[in-house]
């Protein structure tokens, strides 16, 4: 079970599948019900060094209603940072006054440099092109609420893409969750290479288009961000791209009809007013998610509020299983389990023998280097490390072969990542069953 008592909330990087998930169910129980008395006694500070609406108000916000009190500064200069002091030195005196310290700073890092100077918790509102993870997790709260689950969802991307820290964190996350992403942008603002690297390392299919039209019609979500003017220095350049896609009625029309349009906010003209009361836009609900998402943060890192069992799912898995099966005679016999695992709607992944067989047998699956395969991607040990599997099946075909040292090595990650880790073909055709009829 994740612990965020004394954590620093600064990057999505540091996030597993499973922090997510606490975090999402914490944040829907905050949404559900009044804990005015939680933080009673507790004083959370909010450093607001860049201009702020909707996140130092909604984090402001969430404080008080859980019973903490606020203290607040806005603008470095206003602040003692513009007479030169450092932000470590800022932190050990505000970790003086305050049980947490929340900041959005100009400067991609900052927060970090924050971090190392009190040993307060320290949650990140925004460190300039850098992460914003508390704006990822109260999107993938909004999206959770508009579909139901984070799972196998098509999710466009459109706009600045270069600068947004927003699509950067929210792209990070989402690997979780088996997506297919769809990049929109102007080849000078595309997603940056080395967020499109962790995505094939993460075995995550994306596309990539400057025409909108192109994938308009596929995605289950439009993620719509504004072209940032405070990160341009060519004013000519800014006013080239700032209104180069505008979603109106006519974008609708083109799109799935359950389409959810999502937004960050403020937008400045690349969301017509036309649609905002469609059931479709949904960007004004995320922004108002910012609350019990934050809540939910400051209630955890305060150790205010703890789960227990209600994180246990009914289900013994949930969508994520790795197949390692290393004789043909064992991988023809499981093929009936394992096609029923493809009908129910498991995301398969598959080391390279038993990709290639189930390929053609017509089974899709995702395929994965062995462990001793360094630096080859996407590999076994990342996923291992990440949590990304609710249940490996490693069927070894004998003793003392390379792939039964490898398997061995996967197994016991397996057991110290507490992952379910199935051995039998019997076992696994019994569970397989099961989750046939749960599914």
């Amino acid at each position: 079970m994740p612990n965020f008592v004394g954590r620093d909330i600064i990057s999505m990087d540091e996030f597993s599948r499973e922090d997510i998930m606490y975090v999402m169910r914490v944040a829907e129980l905050m949404e559900k019900n009044k804990y005015p008395e939680l933080l009673k006694g507790l004083i959370v500070s909010t450093l607001f060094f860049e201009p702020s609406t909707r996140t130092r108000l909604s984090f402001e916000t969430a404080a008080l209603q859980i019973g903490a009190q606020v203290i607040s500064t806005t603008g470095a200069q206003f602040s003692s940072l513009y007479k030169g002091e450092t932000l470590q030195d800022t932190a050990a005196v505000i970790g003086g006054y305050a049980d947490v310290l929340v900041m959005r700073h100009p400067e991609k890092g900052s927060a970090r440099a924050l971090a190392d100077g009190t040993d307060k918790p320290i949650i990140n509102g925004g460190d300039g092109p850098g992460d914003h993870p508390t704006q990822t997790l109260l999107d993938l709260y909004t999206i959770l609420s508009a579909k139901g689950t984070l799972d196998n969802l098509k999710i466009g991307f459109v706009g600045d893409l270069k600068y947004g820290r927003t699509v950067h964190s929210l792209a990070t996350a989402l690997r979780f969750f088996n997506p297919e992403l769809y990049f929109i942008a102007p080849k000078a603002l595309a997603m940056p290479d080395e967020y499109k690297e962790r995505l094939d390392n993460a075995a995550v299919k994306y596309h990539e288009s400057e025409n909108l039209d192109d994938f308009i019609g596929e995605v289950d979500i439009l993620y719509v961000t504004r072209v940032q003017k405070e990160r341009f220095t060519d004013v000519e350049e800014y006013n080239k791209y700032k209104l180069m896609y505008i979603i109106g009625n006519d974008t609708l029309n083109k799109a799935r009809k359950d389409v959810s349009i999502m937004h960050p906010l403020p937008r400045v003209g690349e969301i017509k007013t036309e649609i905002d009361n469609s059931p479709n836009a949904i960007y004004f609900q995320e922004a108002w998610n910012g609350v019990p998402v934050r809540k939910a943060l400051l209630a955890l890192v305060t150790g205010r509020f703890k789960l227990e069992d209600q994180t246990q799912s009914g289900k013994l898995v949930k969508k994520n299983v790795l197949l390692t099966i290393g004789s043909e005679d064992n991988k023809k016999k499981m093929l009936p389990d394992i096609q029923q695992l493809a009908t129910v709607g498991y995301n398969l992944y598959a080391t390279a023998k038993t990709h290639k067989f189930l390929k053609e047998m017509g089974v899709e699956n995702t395929q994965l280097h062995k462990i001793s395969d360094t630096g080859k991607q996407p590999n076994i040990k990342d996923f291992l490390e990440q949590k990304r599997f609710d249940i490996i099946i490693n069927i070894p075909s004998g003793l003392g072969s390379e792939e039964a040292t490898d398997g061995s090595l996967m197994r016991r990650m397996a057991i110290e990542q507490s992952i379910p880790l199935i051995t039998d073909p019997q076992v696994a055709h019994f569970l397989i069953a099961a989750l046939k009829k749960e599914a």
